[in-house]
């Protein structure tokens, strides 16, 4: 299976990674984000996560860094869509279990 370089804002990766969800190998960490290498499952995980917080993380409950991790999730969905458009990557399709 094919394998992708991705680096994640730091903020957001460590809190996927808190949650124990499927990231992919982590490759080094940088100084404002996270190197990863990811199958296609692994990055749609990824980006179904950070569309998530993208999308709600400012609503109303602006508390522990919220609207931070509303940011760094918003950048994350910006660098994961580019990829896989780049390398043709479909969004649909199974996600890392």
């Amino acid at each position: 299976m094919n394998t992708y370089l991705i680096d994640i804002p730091k903020r957001f990766a460590i809190d996927h990674e808190e949650r124990a969800l499927p990231t992919g190998v982590q490759v080094k960490v940088l100084s404002r984000s996270i190197r990863y290498r990811c199958t296609a499952p692994e990055l749609r995980e990824w980006l179904s996560d950070a569309e998530y917080y993208s999308d709600c993380a400012g609503q109303g409950w602006d508390f522990g860094g919220a609207l931070a991790m509303q940011a760094s999730a918003r950048g994350t969905v910006k660098r994961i869509a580019r990829l896989m458009i780049e390398q043709g990557i479909s969004r649909d399709g199974s996600v890392a279990q």
